[in-house]
């Protein structure tokens, strides 16, 4: 049997508004949470589904989303995900919704990450590459001549 290869790729929820909820909270995030994710997320990059595990992944089981965690010296982050959409192929990978860990059975989270999950599926929002590296947005005003 051949080996088979995983380059997971990784997409984020975006509304029909073009809001990119988990990109925006993602890109205020410190360099050192960020660091941290990027570590996290290049570790599952080429992992099988069956190495995706604790303490970097939870399955959530009985939910509809996934979880993966990072943490830095002061903080434990969640992203709620899910793999899909399937019409991106089964290598895919979807956050959904980012936040401080703050309490051991985050409901608010796993409600927010499951809605954008139904929202994807029912047409509701799409889907864009997500970024883990780029340069900060510039605001969107005219500079004074």
């Amino acid at each position: 049997m051949p080996y088979e290869v995983w380059n997971w790729r990784f997409f984020g929820l975006m509304w029909l508004t073009g809001n990119r909820p988990v990109q925006d909270w993602f890109d205020l995030l410190p360099e050192d949470a960020k660091n941290e994710a990027r570590d996290t997320f290049s570790y599952l990059e080429h992992l099988p589904i069956a190495a995706w595990k604790k303490p970097k992944f939870d399955p959530l089981k009985g939910e509809e989303v996934t979880e993966v965690r990072f943490e830095t010296k002061s903080h434990v982050y969640r992203i709620y995900g899910y793999y899909g959409p399937s019409e991106l192929g089964r290598q895919a990978y979807t956050l959904l919704y980012g936040h401080d860990k703050k309490l051991g059975n985050d409901a608010h989270g796993k409600r927010e990450g499951t809605k954008g999950k139904r929202a994807i599926e029912a047409g509701q929002a799409r889907v864009h590459k997500f970024e883990f590296y780029r340069a900060p947005t510039p605001p969107d005003w005219d500079e004074p001549a």
